[in-house]
C-alpha cells in the first residue's frame, strides 16, 4: 500500500524529541483462492485482494545523533481509525455478486506499537530532508469474526520538514 501524512515534532534539549501526526495508510493482503460451484467442483482460481484504509496517529519518542547528517531511532504506540475496507476478486467468478465494502466486518480502530530508524540531513536553515523505515505492529484483533487478525505494515517514508527553531546543545 502507501502512506502519506503530516507530522509535528517537539525537540527537547540534546538528542530526544517527541513526534506525532496523522497519516493515511493502506494495509492489505492478497490471497489465491479456488472458486467452486454449488456441487463443490472447482470452476476457477482467482486472487482476492483486501485493502484497509486507516488514519494512523503515532506518538513516538525519537533519539537523534549527528550534526549535518543525523541518524535517528524512534518508537512508541500508535492508534488508527478504520476509514475504509474493501475487497476485489480477479477474475470475477461467473454468477458471483461481490460486496466490495466490508468495513462492517472490522473493528473501528487498531492499536499497536511502532518503531523505526532513519537518516535526515539539514538542507538549509529551515528545511530538513529525511528517509526512514518504520514498522507498525498491531496488537489488537481487528476483525469481528471468530478468527484473529492483527495488522502489520513496513513503511518506507521520505519527508521534507520545516524547522521553526534549533535544538539546544545544553539543557537550560
Amino acid at each position: 500500500g502507501y502512506a502519506a501524512g503530516l507530522a509535528l515534532q517537539y525537540n527537547f534539549p540534546k538528542i530526544l524529541s517527541l513526534r506525532s501526526g496523522a497519516m493515511f495508510e493502506t494495509k492489505g493482503t492478497t490471497a489465491k483462492a479456488p472458486f467452486t460451484d454449488n456441487a463443490g467442483n472447482i470452476i476457477s482460481t482467482g486472487e482476492i485482494k483486501y485493502e484497509l484504509g486507516y488514519l494512523t496517529v503515532p506518538l513516538l519518542l525519537r533519539a537523534t545523533f549527528g550534526n549535518k547528517i543525523n541518524v535517528f531511532v524512534q518508537g512508541g504506540p500508535y492508534w488508527a481509525a478504520l476509514l475504509s475496507a474493501t475487497f476485489d476478486i480477479d477474475p470475477l467468478p461467473p454468477t458471483y455478486d461481490p460486496v466490495g465494502d466490508i468495513k462492517y466486518q472490522y473493528e473501528a480502530s487498531d492499536f499497536g506499537v511502532s518503531g523505526g530508524i532513519g537518516v535526515s540531513s539539514i538542507f538549509n536553515e529551515m528545511i530538513v530532508l529525511s528517509i526512514e523505515v518504520r514498522n507498525n505492529l498491531g496488537i489488537t484483533d481487528i476483525t469481528k469474526n471468530t478468527y484473529e487478525v492483527k495488522t502489520r505494515s513496513l513503511l518506507f517514508l521520505a519527508g521534507v520538514a520545516l524547522s521553526f527553531g534549533s535544538r539546544s546543545e545544553t539543557a537550560k
